[in-house]
């Protein structure tokens, strides 16, 4: 499948556990919660973008997104606080959304991650602005998160003072990039640090909301415009016309329609155009030994891994303090 029905999977969210009733009365069951425990697989498929529907089912334990063609796994995976594992290995990601760490924390009970093969991006393709472990000038250096298990000598060792059983350390913090109005990549000494959202983004927070959305767009086939997070080969704009403002603008708005709103990794609200990101690396290897060793031993290696973190506005940039 290169796409999902939209009537597939919504029905899935109305699925209860049937009670056990014994021969000779009620079993213990029949008083306990009706909420199914639901297995996803959508493996080796053609998808490359991960419908919301999915994230609507907020009963997943598992979700296999194995070997498809994904570029990117939205945002909205932070729905599914009770997911306890996942697999996203075999696609296109160069990151990760800052979400899923939520889901490794606090707000979910994720502990099973497969995440490879993945090209993900590597800590010297990216320019780091500040270390937020002690280490020695030089200590991390880059690696190929793919062939990993043969370069375990070179990732640095875990110290002591950072040593957590199963908390996700955080590593290190890239330079953010800023978007102009219409999502053009802007430079930083022009911005105006301002989280007053605009008219336009409320115009197209509407946009992505309304049922009339197919109205906007007159062309039937319409392609994604550059630097959408969508495939190229997703309609959403036409080649013709995706340099037309409006329907550049129009673009970010189905993209939150398709693959589910947007959250400032910041301040909390809900938008539709990043306006500044950045990327954080973080050590998440015991969720990725899938149970096998029983979290962080002194002296492990890290191997940090690159999430995507997206703000809603020019203020909402990642703390650079040296404290």
């Amino acid at each position: 499948m290169g796409t999902i029905p939209p009537h597939i999977l919504p029905p899935l969210a109305q699925l209860t556990k049937q009670p056990t009733v014994l021969e000779h009365g009620a079993s213990a069951q029949i008083f306990s919660p009706l909420e199914p425990s639901l297995q996803l697989y959508l493996t080796r498929n053609l998808l490359t973008y991960v419908p919301k529907e999915v994230f609507d089912l907020v009963n997943i334990r598992f979700l296999s997104l194995r070997q498809n063609k994904l570029t990117e796994i939205p945002g909205a995976i932070r729905k599914l606080t009770l997911l306890q594992e996942l697999n996203v290995g075999g696609n296109k990601l160069r990151y990760l959304p800052w979400e899923l760490l939520g889901l490794m924390q606090e707000h979910g009970v994720l502990r099973n991650i497969t995440l490879y093969p993945n090209r993900f991006l590597r800590l010297d393709q990216s320019e780091v602005v500040k270390w937020h472990i002690n280490t020695e000038a030089g200590g991390i250096i880059a690696f190929d998160p793919n062939t990993r298990d043969h370069e375990t000598s070179s990732a640095p060792a875990i110290p002591s003072d950072a040593l957590e059983k199963w908390k996700p350390i955080r590593v290190a913090t890239s330079a953010p990039e800023y978007f102009d109005m219409e999502g053009r990549a802007v430079d930083r000494q022009r911005t105006i640090p301002t989280n007053t959202p605009s008219l336009r983004d409320l115009a197209l927070k509407a946009c992505s909301r309304s049922p009339y959305y197919s109205r906007f767009i007159k062309d039937d086939e319409i392609m994604a415009p550059p630097g959408s997070s969508l495939s190229p080969s997703l309609p959403l704009v036409s080649n013709t016309r995706y340099q037309d403002p409006i329907v550049r603008l129009l673009s970010f708005a189905n993209e939150v329609r398709q693959t589910g709103e947007k959250i400032c990794s910041v301040c909390g609200k809900s938008y539709v155009m990043d306006k500044v990101r950045w990327i954080e690396w973080w050590d998440c290897k015991p969720a990725e030994t899938r149970g096998q060793e029983p979290g962080r031993k002194p002296g492990q290696s890290f191997y940090p891994l690159p999430f995507m973190r997206r703000g809603c506005s020019w203020a909402c940039i990642p703390d650079l303090s040296t404290t």
